[in-house]
């Protein structure tokens, strides 16, 4: 189960780049830690749970989010969306966002997006009974999109999204130990 962490690091960044189809992100990374989580699942309880593969709806709802925050180049997520309207100021645009709310809109989209993927772990969670791994996904992810800057690239596939893939993977990992 530890490959969880380079597997899904990888995946999470291939369907980040360019030219590539988010699905590798989506369906990839959810498919892998229920594959994983039922083959484990099986050797602890010597019977493998469906309940493993309600992981990939929820990876995949969680994915497909998006943390885009709106400015003059971009309309944003729809996530990024609402939490520009509930944190902006009086009369303020996407294009004349201040750095300010652009800083706390990002910090919320990000930090809803780390809640949504730690809680698509729950059925991993409840198989091995240890719940830090959702605990773990949600403060990894938010931290490491707190520190890394966006613009790092290892070729073509940008270093954020392999830490947050690989922050999920291992907390994936925490929760089915």
């Amino acid at each position: 189960m530890l490959t969880a962490v380079p597997v899904c690091g990888c995946l999470w960044a291939y369907g980040g780049a360019d030219g590539t189809s988010k699905l590798w992100r989506r369906i990839g990374c959810g498919a892998y830690l229920s594959l994983m989580g039922y083959i484990i699942a099986g050797m602890m309880v010597s019977w493998p749970t469906w309940q493993v593969w309600a992981v990939l709806p929820l990876l995949w709802i969680a994915s497909s989010m998006g943390w885009g925050v709106p400015d003059s180049s971009d309309d944003g997520s729809p996530l990024g969306r609402l939490w520009f309207k509930i944190l902006k100021r009086k009369n303020e645009t996407r294009f004349n966002m201040s750095e300010d709310t652009h800083r706390r809109v990002n910090i919320a989209v990000r930090s809803s997006c780390a809640s949504l993927y730690s809680l698509s772990l729950i059925p991993l969670m409840v198989i091995g009974n240890w719940w830090l791994g959702g605990v773990f996904t949600f403060f990894s992810v938010v931290l490491v999109t707190a520190i890394i800057k966006t613009d790092h690239m290892i070729g073509k596939y940008n270093l954020e999204e392999f830490f947050v893939g690989a922050c999920i993977g291992f907390g994936a990992y925490l929760s089915i130990l």
